[in-house]
């Protein structure tokens, strides 16, 4: 394994969301292991990632017609050996930003499934209530 993707579902920076900083310590964890890795986190928060408009248009062409970050994020996806997932909780649930990511993913994958491309893990963060 040479290169790992991270896509955390934060509106923070990598610098500053908890999601990010339990993958970094994850990827350290794997590189511990001894190869060489090189590890690229990418935070949707930052990125350009328009609502799925449901048009189905994916399933027939093989492309999304809206012209979005999404189609940069999966050319990262087929370039990683291991492709990390991490969203924080809200409200029991992943972040809004990090379910349209998998809502635009899934259906273009009907067609070009980019999760058959690479080993996949998830990180879920939930934040502890505070007294």
């Amino acid at each position: 394994m040479k290169k790992i993707l991270v896509i955390v579902g934060s509106n923070k920076s990598i610098e500053q969301s908890n999601t990010a900083n339990l993958a970094k310590e994850l990827v350290q964890n794997i590189k511990v292991k001894g190869e060489v890795i090189n590890a690229e986190f990418i935070s949707l928060g930052e990125k350009n990632i328009q609502n799925c408009r449901g048009c189905l248009t994916c399933t027939k062409s093989g492309k999304c017609p809206i012209n979005d970050d999404l189609e940069k994020v999966k050319n990262r996806m087929k370039e990683a050996d291991l492709i990390i997932l991490g969203s924080p909780v809200h409200i029991s649930h992943v972040s809004s930003i990090y379910k349209n990511f998998l809502d635009r993913i899934f259906l273009n994958s009907t067609v070009n499934p980019v999760s058959m491309l690479s080993p996949q893990m998830a990180v879920v963060n939930k934040r502890q209530k505070s007294i």
